[in-house]
């Protein structure tokens, strides 16, 4: 009792000087909260994972698509003995041979350029094979529901062009979704919600907590005609 007495004086004194406090909600625990039938994590753009998802929801099966090399094979390696399925490939709206820049923070390594304002040390560039998703998870349809989250360093729109079918097929989609100009003739926030709205997905949440003026919002979307949105 005395510890939630001091939460809550402590989060008044926190507002009253113009803060608010709230709890992490990109987290394993707050995904399970939502109970979303889910029975495979299709997690583009792995880097080094995305473990709050995979550990919300652990009966999944995980399909890991990511250019970087070697990258998605890793992190499925630490997800054994769960059934992993790896794609080193990159993910957009068509077939294709890209330039993918590999940077020296391995997360920002991406298929677009970074603008002047959001610089990165690219460290090598190396030719990638890209496919859409549709394409890639043709042969998990037996698999659906899934659960998508794409995070490609502004290539998210691209991604989505080549995606109907699949969003089509999933209870929710995370995305990371630029909100500043961070890549040149990157697409505006407004394309992201546009499209998903097309394929008759909604905004439910932003997952990620900021302070300043977000240059990214973790979206988390759902049917549009989802009970959540009630």
């Amino acid at each position: 009792m005395a510890r939630n007495n001091f939460k809550q004086h402590l989060l008044s004194f926190l507002k009253t000087e113009g803060v608010t406090a709230f709890n992490n909600k990109f987290s394993a625990a707050t995904l399970a909260s939502k109970n979303f039938d889910v029975q495979t994590i299709v997690d583009v753009g792995v880097f080094q994972g995305t473990p709050q998802i995979y550990a919300a929801f652990p009966d999944s099966e995980i399909i890991l698509i990511d250019p970087m090399p070697g990258a998605a094979k890793r992190v499925g390696e630490s997800l054994l003995p769960r059934t992993v399925h790896v794609y080193e490939c990159g993910v957009g709206n068509r077939p294709e041979i890209a330039q993918f820049d590999i940077h020296a923070a391995g997360g920002k390594s991406s298929l677009l350029k970074r603008s002047e304002r959001f610089p990165s040390t690219i460290k090598e560039t190396v030719e990638v094979e890209v496919r859409t998703l549709d394409d890639i998870l043709r042969n998990h349809t037996n698999q659906s529901p899934f659960g998508i989250k794409i995070d490609v360093e502004g290539y998210e729109l691209s991604c989505l062009q080549g995606a109907r079918q699949s969003i089509s097929c999933s209870s929710f989609a995370l995305i990371e979704t630029s909100i500043k100009q961070r890549f040149t003739d990157g697409y505006r926030f407004s394309d992201i919600v546009r499209i998903m709205s097309d394929y008759e997905f909604e905004l439910l949440d932003v997952l990620n907590a900021t302070g300043a003026e977000p240059t990214f919002f973790d979206c988390l979307f759902v049917p549009k005609d989802s009970p959540r949105l009630i």
